[in-house]
């Protein structure tokens, strides 16, 4: 059995390495023959006598590793909530540049927020050419985030947890349509 493997598969089990750390570093194939030798440890080894008393797990969490959760491939409650913001916020960035390319918009990162989920684009399209052959652009502002709009600093905000300040889809829609 390759070294690298058990070294890996050690750290997973013992010294709460996460096993998505493991993808990011190694790669795929890498990742997989550890899941496969750590799952063919615990095939190998006998089932613990059953005690009156729950035992307690001892899986970590899969993003982390620092956390143990209920059960094996599950996440910590932060990394959990994370994973579902994060799946949101790119499932809208995906909507947002479907309806762009629609309505003959373009849509351009501007980056993201460093210490929040925030994501940050310019919508802009060419609209008209003068007598001189200049060319006008329409553009705004908007925000992809887990969160409420804090600064209203962008023309739409879009918003999984929705404050007061914050946009719906067919609001920016119809933004693309005027």
């Amino acid at each position: 059995m390759n070294t690298k493997i058990n070294e890996l598969a050690d750290a997973v089990e013992y010294r709460g390495m996460s096993r998505s750390g493991i993808r990011r570093i190694f790669g795929e194939e890498t990742y997989r023959a550890v899941c496969d030798l750590i799952q063919a440890r615990r095939d190998a080894t006998p089932a613990p006598e059953q005690t009156d008393e729950e035992l307690p797990p001892s899986c970590f969490c899969e993003d982390c590793g620092q956390v143990e959760v209920e059960s094996d491939g599950d996440r910590c409650e932060r990394c959990q909530r994370r994973h579902v913001a994060l799946t949101w916020i790119d499932a809208t960035e995906a909507a947002c540049r479907e309806l762009c390319e629609r309505h003959g918009w373009d849509m351009d990162s501007t980056g993201g927020g460093f210490n929040t989920m925030s994501r940050y684009y310019t919508i802009s399209r060419m609209v008209e050419t003068d007598e001189y052959g200049m060319e006008t652009a329409d553009s705004f502002k908007l925000r992809i985030s887990d969160h409420g709009s804090c600064y209203c600093t962008e023309d739409i905000s879009l918003a999984m947890e929705p404050s007061g300040d914050d946009h719906t889809m067919e609001t920016f829609e119809r933004r693309l349509t005027r």
